[in-house]
């Protein structure tokens, strides 16, 4: 990546971000949002147990590093939860076949094996083989082989058990024979699909083959196997979680019935409270990592937050825009940027509520947006009247060109952010007159651990009816519990359920094929894991070709397929675009960080970084 285009991005958003944050109400910036394994099954998980089977030794002057959460995970099953918590966790409890490190020439990331015991070798033009350390053990000793992988993965693809992560496994970075066919099989009029041919198989006990359908790089291979979702699971937990019917496992519900294999072990859950990890000093990676010990404590309270880091009981505290006002110009201040937009996601299968399903009512919803305000009242975020985000990028003459810079990319963003009420009052009114209403009356949800949303929603709810006319309109909210999110929002089984809901989706993808911005949108992504019940033919078809090995390998081509993509999808409010992500966090002088300065996928790099000794 061109380090100077980059850093006159950087420097843009920050501007904007710091204009953003002035005369801002007090919020909440809460974050939106891896034959059969041969292990003995007298070695099930236990928190103790592991860290006795492998390397926890206490030692004089501990690096302990002290974090925070505004809230914890559900589950650890990495295969059914899309909270991000879970990859923070994985990352230092988990290890997957690579894993991305800092640059040791700079400010950047790089690949490297983890249980891979080296880079993907091609074999022809569609077939990687990749080779596994022969010493990698879970946690309680019990071996890590190719038998792992591939239990882990056809669990991950399972028919039956319809895991929410399944599709990072056949649309993450590459494609792979017949994955996405084997788990969507049970669908009505598919065929069935065995699992002898799906292009995933174990040559010998510590050698994997993927077959793919198009041709790709290694750069490609090893991007796709980073995601949690895809790091393996602990087959005998796994199995005795699972119900009579194979519908479910409660794999990862508590740490009796888990199991890591990372470079910290995850010894005390308290839920709702406390997490803690602790070094394993034998594991193949501990040398990248400094810290002997993390603790995350799950606090909601902001002003609990900001009191714990004065006290210095925590190191790191992500502010939200007044703390960010008070800190400005504490030089222990950092920005980060993210690749996740904020959205509303309108269920147009509510037939109780025909509106919904009203294509100029959504349009009419889209340019009431006042996205500058929003954007200020969420925490600083970056408005934005578009989807594709700021690092989405393709590679020409050797030259990094992020597809918000192109033509293309511009013809998409809207004047005033998508702000004109002029024109929302005008699609209102044809909205009235095609469902034949007067007055129309909308709910939408958020989460209640997450406040950025709910102020979102407070100011809509005066907002948008200063504008159509609160004779004509009215915005009803509603509080779910963050454990119940994804079910309220089931459209499948539950299509008159709920109107609207706030919700964030980034696919990483996304930074090296724009196009892929898009991959939670598309019908072939089952409902209800698609945010939007909203799905279009050509919309599909487009993304079709963009997903195709030509277009990945004609780049202008690719960044006209993906405005496109954009172009229908704000035609249509498939969704709502709100804001993308900005965070301010304040480090204590107890951490170094591994970087200087802010860098695309690792940002700072925390993992990786160093605190003083006690």
């Amino acid at each position: 990546m061109k380090k100077k285009r980059l850093a006159m991005y950087i420097a843009a958003v920050m501007a904007f971000s710091m204009f953003l944050t002035a005369c801002t109400p007090v919020t909440d910036p809460t974050p939106a949002p891896g034959g059969q394994e041969q292990a003995q099954q007298n070695n099930q998980a236990q928190p103790g147990a592991q860290a006795e089977a492998m390397g926890t030794e206490p030692i004089d002057g501990q690096r302990i590093i002290r974090l925070v959460d505004t809230q914890d995970v559900s589950t650890l099953n990495a295969h059914d939860n899309v909270s991000i918590i879970v990859s923070d966790i994985y990352v230092y409890t988990h290890s997957g076949l690579f894993r991305r490190v800092p640059a040791p020439d700079g400010p950047g990331s790089i690949i490297v094996p983890d249980i891979a015991a080296s880079a993907p070798i091609q074999i022809d033009e569609w077939t990687w083989q990749i080779p596994l350390r022969t010493d990698a053990v879970w946690h309680n000793g019990s071996p890590i082989n190719a038998h792992t992988f591939e239990y882990s993965w056809k669990m991950l693809l399972d028919p039956l058990l319809i895991n929410a992560m399944a599709n990072f496994m056949f649309s993450g970075q590459i494609d792979i024979v017949n994955a996405q066919a084997y788990f969507q099989q049970a669908q009505e009029g598919n065929e069935p699909v065995d699992w002898e041919d799906v292009g995933i198989r174990v040559v010998d006990d510590y050698t994997l083959e993927i077959v793919t359908i198009q041709r790709w790089v290694v750069d490609d291979v090893m991007r796709h196997f980073l995601d949690r979702s895809l790091m393996p699971v602990y087959q005998p937990l796994y199995e005795s979680g699972m119900n009579a019917t194979r519908t479910m496992t409660t794999y990862g519900s508590s740490l009796d019935m888990y199991m890591g294999n990372g470079p910290f072990f995850f010894t005390e859950w308290m839920p709702d409270a406390l997490r803690i990890f602790e070094r394993n000093y034998d594991h193949w990676m501990s040398e990248w990592f400094n810290f002997d010990r993390v603790e995350v404590r799950v606090v909601a309270d902001r002003n609990a937050r900001i009191q714990m880091f004065e006290n210095g009981e925590i190191d790191i505290l992500l502010l939200d825009t007044a703390g960010f006002d008070m800190f400005r110009d504490d030089p222990r201040l950092r920005q980060s940027f993210g690749i996740t937009p904020t959205h509303i996601d309108i269920n147009v299968m509510n037939t109780d509520n025909p509106a919904l399903a009203n294509v100029n009512f959504r349009r009419a919803l889209y340019w009431a947006m006042d996205r500058t305000t929003i954007a200020r009242l969420a925490g600083g975020m970056i408005p934005s009247p578009f989807y594709v985000n700021f690092e989405a990028a393709v590679i020409i003459d050797g030259e990094t060109v992020f597809f918000r810079d192109t033509p293309e990319g511009q013809a998409n963003v809207r004047p005033n952010y998508g702000f004109d009420p002029e024109r929302a009052v005008a699609y209102f009114e044809l909205a009235l007159e095609e469902i034949g209403q007067d007055f129309i009356s909308v709910e939408i949800f958020y989460s209640d651990a997450n406040v950025p949303t709910r102020v979102t929603g407070e100011f809509l709810q005066q907002a948008l009816p200063d504008i159509f006319g609160h004779d004509r309109f009215e915005l009803t909210l509603r509080a779910v519990p963050a454990a119940g999110f994804t079910e309220a929002r089931n459209y499948v089984d539950n299509p008159t359920g709920h109107d609207m809901n706030f919700s964030a989706w980034g696919a990483a993808a996304s930074r090296t094929r724009p196009h892929r911005a898009f991959q939670f949108n598309i019908s072939s992504n089952p409902a209800p894991s698609r945010p939007n019940s909203l799905t279009i033919d050509e919309f599909d078809e487009i993304f079709a070709e963009a997903d195709t090995e030509e277009s990945r390998l004609d780049p202008q081509r690719h960044i006209e397929l993906t405005a496109e993509l954009e172009r229908i999808f704000l035609d249509q409010v498939m969704q709502i675009p709100l804001w993308q992500l900005v965070t301010h966090t304040l480090y204590s002088e107890r951490v170094t960080t591994v970087f200087d300065e802010w860098v695309p996928i690792l940002g700072w790099g925390i993992m990786y970084a160093d605190v003083v000794p006690e």
